[in-house]
């Protein structure tokens, strides 16, 4: 999200945009990292962790 922030910064320093007037974005790239030692400390199997299709 860092980089997609930076270029909607860029927009607003640049090219002047308002920042009010800016669509509210979502992440272009999603990435699920589990911790399989705290999951498995919590009880829970790291493998019964999936993202919905």
């Amino acid at each position: 999200m860092g980089r997609q922030t930076a270029q909607m910064a860029l927009q607003i320093i640049e090219d002047g945009a308002d920042p009010a007037e800016m669509p509210v974005e979502t992440s272009n790239k999603l990435e699920l990292v589990i911790n399989e030692e705290m999951a498995e400390l919590l009880g829970i199997d790291p493998k019964s962790i999936v993202l919905p299709d």
